[in-house]
């Protein structure tokens, strides 16, 4: 999964120094992802759309509430492989050391086999009291079973090819492997719309649109691994646990606990809502998040992996300088994209999703909302990650989670699903807040714990 330089990139070996500051090729990376995001953005309203008007609003809800659940169990118990792969291996290829480098990956697949095995045996505990919790019926969380188990292997092979592809700049690829799943829902989708199909239907096609995407991110890493000579190949080693650099396992850990959280953010909100509003309240959580997605998606889908992969090569006073820029420029595209939710969402959603789901706009504006405030230290964290400071991503995003859950607990019956919008801005707010003391505190971004 090592790929030979291109013609605008160094040979590995033969310069160590850091590269000159470029604030703008973060952005030109992000560019390259927005192809991918600007088609799923496209093509995931559209197969929500046909979704929507397929299956109706409690269908739609019971398959929200199914793959959230599998997701949720999948990413809470997988490691973050591709930021430990990042940020270990960008040395070992900055200085031309194919066994260091080598030792990484070995080390990020395994990590990739550990969350592959937690993962189906957590999901395997949980489905069946938490599907009955839920409202699904025996045969959905029968089928929900097998769905669930494909969902957690397909997560985590591709960890490692991700963390490869963004330490070697290969986004494009990472983009077209990304437009892969919204493209095959869309098409499935239609065909449903047209022909019918229920619930297993839609299962069976998230499914295959999902593996298709995983699949081709792997296979992206191993045609750059194949086109590279020696010394660069690679061999998968079975002890490369016991090879790990120092601080790798304690950033390994602390990145899968930030993970966790943070798809507990995502995930957990939405099955609450199947527990106390049944599955029509899922439906229309997952409506109004999906639109405010616009937002957050900027973000975590564009610039902060390409300002985390830079900042593995920056030197200190660079990463700083560098963030000021883009953490005005998030600010502004935030804004700007909240003003449009503001004045159209509700249309918007009435369009797209049909009048079932426009209860859902104040959600929506809600979510949105907290975005923006998201914005105001988005890449304080990844700054705080790349240089190795985990410890403090972890109590930002540990405090303000426990925050959200419990203004979530307090306002989702009597709000209904606008209170989960209201404590997702309280938990954006707290976290911004802690993430910009944080990094303002270090006051020397190059220290490592």
């Amino acid at each position: 999964m090592i790929s030979s330089a291109t013609a605008e990139e160094q040979s590995p070996g033969t310069e160590t120094v850091s590269r000159p500051l470029d604030w703008r090729k973060p952005m030109r990376n992000a560019g390259k992802l927005t192809l991918g995001r600007s088609v799923q953005a496209v093509c995931s309203l559209a197969y929500l759309a046909f979704a929507t008007r397929t299956i109706g609003l409690d269908g739609f809800g019971k398959l929200v509430l199914i793959h959230s659940l599998s997701l949720a169990v999948t990413q809470m118990a997988r490691f973050e492989s591709w930021q430990t792969i990042v940020r270990f291996g960008a040395p070992a290829w900055r200085g031309g050391d194919p066994v260091r480098l080598r030792q990484v990956l070995n080390f990020g697949l395994l990590l990739d086999l550990a969350g592959m095995v937690f993962g189906a045996l957590a999901y395997a505990a949980v489905l069946y009291p938490l599907g009955a919790w839920m409202g699904l019926s025996a045969d959905a969380r029968n089928f929900a079973l097998p769905y669930g188990l494909a969902v957690i292997v397909m997560l985590n092979i591709s960890g490692s090819a991700t963390g490869l592809l963004h330490l070697l700049d290969r986004f494009g690829s990472l983009a077209k492997a990304s437009t892969l799943e919204p493209v095959i829902r869309l098409i499935g989708a239609t065909a449903l719309f047209f022909l019918g199909g229920g619930l297993k239907a839609f299962l069976i096609l998230w499914l295959i649109a999902l593996s298709a995407s995983h699949v081709a991110t792997v296979l992206a890493a191993f045609t750059h691994l194949t086109r590279c000579g020696a010394p660069w190949k690679f061999r998968f080693e079975k002890d490369a646990w016991t090879h790990s650099e120092p601080g790798m396992w304690r950033y390994a850990f602390g990145t899968f606990w930030v993970g966790t959280m943070n798809v507990a953010r995502d995930y957990l909100p939405t099955l609450a809502a199947g527990v106390v509003a049944g599955a029509a309240g899922a439906g229309l959580l997952k409506i109004a998040k999906q639109f405010s997605d616009v937002l957050t998606g900027i973000t975590t889908k564009l610039l902060v992996p390409a300002l985390f992969s830079e900042f593995a090569h920056l030197k200190e006073g660079e990463q700083r300088a560098l963030l000021a820029r883009l953490n005005l420029l998030a600010v502004a595209l935030f804004l700007l994209v909240f003003l449009c939710l503001a004045g159209f969402g509700k249309n918007l959603i009435l369009l797209i999703a049909g009048p079932e789901f426009v209860t859902a706009y104040p959600a929506m504006l809600w979510f949105a909302f907290a975005g923006v405030l998201g914005a105001t230290s988005f890449g304080f964290e990844t700054l705080l990650a790349a240089i190795g400071a985990i410890r403090q991503v972890v109590w930002a995003n540990s405090i303000s989670l426990v925050l959200y859950f419990a203004a979530m607990a307090a306002l989702l019956r009597p709000m209904g699903i606008a209170g989960v919008g209201m404590a997702a801005v309280a938990q954006a707010a707290v976290r911004s807040t802690l993430l910009w003391w944080n990094a303002r505190s270090r006051g020397h971004p190059g220290r490592r714990e």
